[in-house]
């Protein structure tokens, strides 16, 4: 009996066998014409038995299996991302990265990472992300651990060529914004925040950056403007939004961050700081609701 392994039409690996009744000279003629039936042959060899329907399955799933799909990215504040390892299961990936942020990496003789993800290169997206659990996140589990599916916007698809920047960028924006919450409530709340508080703006700063980088571009503005930019705004010769490509943030500089000009955002800011208008916005969280749906942030600046 024997067994033949091949590459099909799609570039996948299968098995096929040739019964007990056929000789070595006859399973060779068979084995070298696969190729004029357009598959490819890689190996020929002699068994005992065929294997169970079980154990052809895993010969499959194994010879299929890329031993570099899943690869293991670092991100530590102070030093940013960091490729590790990579895996042919997920399984794997996922045990390793967890272990670089929480100390149990036994290859890992460095530092304990704010977080690690493990990134399906066939997919082109991030299918688990761990992080310290002194951080954690909205949908993590006690082990720190946060599965991409559940997320806000399902899997983290980076399929453009700068991916690297754009997780390092996710990373960072997740990070601010817990460190944030985190120093506002053992602050005793926003109201206890003393005028003039770098961390607090600094991580408004650092939310920005981010932004940057996740989006390549973002847009600055405000809900309330004053005196003579409040005519302009209002008299539509000047847009409420300022490209931010990496200047100096002062205090106050803005009450909201957009990936993209939109033009009803802009409308309803217009009619927000005019007397009239036909959109009729009657509060500014109809506003700083739109602003989140545009996958926009949210400013308090001491």
């Amino acid at each position: 009996m024997w067994e033949v392994k091949y590459a099909t039409q799609n570039g996948s690996i299968d098995f096929m066998w040739y019964g007990s009744c056929v000789n070595r000279e006859e399973a060779q003629r068979r084995f070298y014409s696969l190729s004029e039936t357009s598959l490819g042959p890689i190996s020929l060899r002699e068994i005992k038995r065929l294997p169970t329907n079980r154990e052809y399955l895993a010969m499959r799933a194994k010879a299929n299996e890329d031993p570099d799909r899943y690869q293991i990215i670092t991100y530590r504040r102070n030093s940013g991302v960091d490729e590790k390892r990579k895996y042919a299961s997920i399984e794997k990936a996922a045990l390793a990265a967890r272990g670089y942020v929480n100390g149990a990496e036994p290859l890992n003789c460095g530092p304990i990472y704010d977080g690690a993800v493990v990134y399906d290169s066939k997919e082109q997206c991030v299918v688990k992300a761990y992080w310290n659990t002194l951080w954690g996140l909205e949908n993590g589990n006690t082990d720190g651990s946060l599965d991409m599916k559940y997320a806000s916007s399902g899997k983290l698809h980076l399929r453009g060529p700068n991916w690297k920047e754009q997780l390092e960028g996710h990373i960072r924006l997740t990070l601010a914004k817990k460190l944030q919450h985190k120093y506002i409530r053992a602050s005793g709340g926003w109201f206890e925040i003393k005028e003039s508080d770098n961390t607090n703006n600094d991580f408004n700063r650092e939310v920005i950056t981010a932004m940057k980088q996740i989006h390549g571009q973002v847009y600055l503005g405000n809900v309330n403007y004053y005196d003579e930019r409040r005519e302009k705004i209002c008299a539509g010769t000047e847009s409420v939004y300022e490209e931010y490509t990496g200047q100096q943030i002062f205090n106050f500089h803005c009450s909201f961050a957009v990936p993209e000009k939109d033009a009803l955002l802009e409308a309803m800011i217009r009619e927000w700081n005019g007397e009239t208008g036909s959109l009729q916005i009657k509060s500014a969280e109809q506003i700083i609701e739109r602003i989140s749906e545009l996958g926009g942030e949210h400013f308090i600046w001491y």
